[in-house]
């Protein structure tokens, strides 16, 4: 079965446990909060696929993992700052102990700075990944169940660079053309090619 065909068990905005922003703590009786869980204990729980949010104006090479346009701070359960790292290593840990499960992991800003928004996330992200050393599903295609055993799924800079590009097909009045980037491998190639990406 391609994970395609499968209903997979996810959250959203997978970070937002607890929170800061300004003079606010948002913990986890919170009206912004969206989860219970932290991320390790999420996988613990049956959760296989994270919905992430990062702020893309973070120049550390290491997002962090924020939520909401108030650009609330995620927080692990120590009160350190959440960051990608810290998400990409609990499904790491988890895939360890668990090496016939998979982790799927969604990455995008949660902050509208115009345009290149969703570029700055996409060459976070690419930056961060090629980095580390994670077990992460490197093929741009949807695997079967059994390729992506012991993997973190979501192709980080494919999934975000298909993103930027249907964004910036839009952004370009070519809105006629997201049908064959999203569904034409090939097609979708020679955007990339033409948009330099």
């Amino acid at each position: 079965w391609s994970l395609g065909q499968l209903n997979i068990p996810g959250t959203h905005d997978t970070g937002a446990t607890r929170m800061r922003g300004g003079n606010v703590v948002a913990d986890q009786n919170s009206t912004i909060q969206c989860q219970q869980l932290y991320p390790d204990e999420q996988l613990n729980m049956g959760i296989r696929a994270f919905d992430v949010r990062c702020d893309p104006t973070d120049g550390d090479g290491d997002p962090d993992i924020v939520h909401g346009d108030s650009l609330f701070q995620c927080e692990n359960r120590d009160g350190s700052s959440m960051s990608l790292s810290d998400i990409m290593n609990a499904a790491k840990n988890f895939l360890s102990y668990h090496p016939t499960e998979c982790v799927i992991v969604t990455v995008k800003s949660d902050v509208w700075l115009g345009a290149g928004d969703e570029g700055n996330v996409a060459k976070a992200v690419a930056s961060y990944v090629q980095d580390e050393e994670y077990p992460l599903w490197r093929e741009n295609r949807i695997p079967t169940l059994g390729e992506a055993r012991g993997k973190v799924i979501g192709e980080l800079q494919g999934e975000t660079r298909l993103g930027v590009l249907i964004n910036r097909l839009i952004l370009d009045g070519r809105s006629a053309e997201v049908q064959g980037a999203a569904t034409d491998a090939e097609r979708r190639k020679e955007l990339y090619k033409e948009y330099n990406m």
